[in-house]
């Protein structure tokens, strides 16, 4: 079995983790609910010569659990939010071209106030039936992958919230890409409303006071945390060298955890490509412009630099987003000229059809790319973050990018050790 393989056995074994674990929650007497969704809207297309899209179009069955009776601070703290799994057969407007998605996608959703407005995020991996293929579906530049990373974000209105069919109307996000393991990945982005009924069952057993004085058994905590990680990512470069190599990442990061829920830090990272590395040892087409980066090859094929990071702490689940800035990256000079140029293709008599590429050119949206890395995933902690461990240890799912365009797929290994403040 080769290395890409096991690779994206791992990335199904952690994923069935979030998903055992977040069920989980629903298994404990706890008031559970099932939702139906239905979603229309329109899937962004920007190809020149795409045939035209009908409309984006998806139903949803969301299967989860109220936190109103869960004795964990962090469901207190996030004010009871709903936890669950999603699962979604999608449409994009072009059924022989893009086709259609089943995705599966734990989320969480929060109460925005005493409002009847809340949130709901959610990520994880969705099949695609249909890909790019030099064949016959040269046209599908959005997924060239069968599986993909898949997130979710949408902002609902409770019609009915206290009721046992909860009527809601939404407007949200839906994003799909394979986290640039593959040519070409410019991933499908659709925008929709929809309008759903959430209908709860399994009748709570604790009541309001149980509520109450839960509430004033929490007190205010602070930890202070240090956190070493190794990482290990997937990616292709271009369209030309369209294989996946190594992207080995080590990072180490201190902070806060407040209240066992909430955890703010600052970090260090160093990534290295191995994509860059064997360009500049093989001396490709566009090194001669860049003669120093031949100099020190290990150094100018990585990043390296600073980054923030957030992260709700839902026991033994982690939810992270990390924004990052570059002190240095150089080889990414190359890799911006190269993908963000373009290629065509002209036909001549007797020698049949050429392909010529256009490189890109250093213009503004470069420097910004090459400056700010984000950074989006799940964990699997080990020990329960409820019990405040010293020492604990986790496993991670995460998609890397430059500023939101996505750079490469990352599975991770880290440790964490935290200390009480208070």
């Amino acid at each position: 079995m080769n290395k890409i393989s096991e690779i994206k056995k791992r990335y199904l074994l952690i994923i069935a983790f979030f998903l055992s674990n977040i069920w989980s929650y629903g298994q404990e007497d706890y008031s559970n609910f099932i939702t139906a969704e239905y979603t229309l809207g329109k899937t962004s297309i920007t190809n020149t010569g795409f045939p035209d899209v009908g409309l984006h179009q998806a139903w949803f069955f969301n299967f989860g659990s109220f936190q109103n009776t869960n004795s964990n601070e962090w469901a207190h703290r996030l004010k009871q939010p709903k936890t669950g799994i999603s699962v979604g057969l999608a449409r994009y407007g072009h059924d022989d071209i893009l086709g259609y998605s089943i995705s599966v996608l734990p989320n969480i959703e929060l109460q925005l106030g005493a409002s009847n407005f809340s949130i709901h995020l959610a990520f994880g991996a969705a099949y695609f039936n249909k890909t790019f293929d030099l064949d016959q579906n040269l046209q599908n530049e959005k997924i060239a992958t069968h599986l993909n990373f898949s997130y979710r974000t949408m902002l609902f209105y409770n019609l009915s919230k206290e009721a046992k069919t909860n009527w809601r109307l939404g407007v949200g996000y839906f994003h799909q890409s394979n986290g640039h393991t593959r040519f070409p990945n410019q991933g499908l982005n659709s925008f929709s409303a929809s309008i759903s009924a959430e209908l709860a069952y399994t009748p709570e057993k604790q009541t309001d006071p149980f509520l109450t004085n839960q509430k004033e058994s929490f007190t205010d905590t602070k930890s202070f945390f240090v956190s070493a990680r190794r990482g290990l990512g997937m990616n292709a470069f271009t369209e030309e060298l369209n294989d996946r190599r190594p992207v080995h990442v080590t990072s180490v990061s201190a902070g806060l955890i407040i209240n066992k829920t909430y955890k703010i830090g600052l970090g260090v990272f160093h990534k290295f490509y191995r994509h860059y590395y064997d360009y500049i040892e093989l001396g490709e087409d566009l090194l001669p412009d860049y003669p120093y980066l031949a100099d020190h090859p290990y150094i100018n094929a990585s990043a390296i630099g600073v980054s923030a990071i957030g992260e709700f702490q839902l026991n033994h689940i982690g939810m992270e987003v990390e924004l990052g800035f570059n002190i240095s990256k150089p080889f990414f000079t190359i890799d911006y000229i190269i993908n963000s140029g373009y290629s065509y293709t002209n036909t001549y008599p007797g020698t049949g059809p050429v392909t010529f590429r256009v490189l890109g050119e250093l213009d503004e949206f470069y420097k910004l790319k090459r400056l700010i890395s984000t950074r989006m995933g799940l964990k699997y902690y080990f020990i329960g973050t409820e019990q405040a461990p010293t020492h604990n240890v986790y496993v991670g799912a995460h998609i890397n990018a430059n500023l939101g365009q996505a750079d490469f797929s990352e599975i991770s290994l880290g440790y964490v050790y935290s200390m009480t403040l208070n």
